[in-house]
């Protein structure tokens, strides 16, 4: 994964992240997420956090291709950072706008 845009607000910096995986960024449009910094530390959205331990294991994933709508295999560790990337580009931008607008949706988003 690696940070794409980041925003600052007095103590808040949001990042967007992205999977940079050579498989995910040629078969999945919904890559990406905005994450938290405060004081440091990184924080996911409060609807992701069942997703932020990970138990490795040698299971083979199956996902079908948005791009290409073929069937493609991925292994867990990819897997699991999609799971928390699910949105596009698009939808992380209109995101961040409009927790800038209201101090609120912060909250809501993020578990803070």
């Amino acid at each position: 994964m690696r940070i794409i845009s980041s925003t600052e607000v007095q103590d808040l910096q949001f990042l967007i992240i992205e999977v940079n995986h050579p498989i995910a960024v040629n078969h999945c449009t919904n890559r990406f997420q905005v994450i938290l910094n405060k004081d440091g530390n990184k924080i996911f959205p409060k609807n992701k956090d069942k997703f932020l331990e990970f138990e490795k294991n040698d299971y083979i994933y199956h996902l079908e291709s948005n791009t290409t709508g073929k069937r493609i295999k991925i292994n867990e560790v990819l897997f699991h950072e999609l799971l928390l990337c699910d949105k596009s580009l698009d939808e992380c931008t209109v995101l961040i706008e409009n927790m800038l607008e209201c101090n609120e949706k912060i909250i809501t988003v993020f578990d803070i």
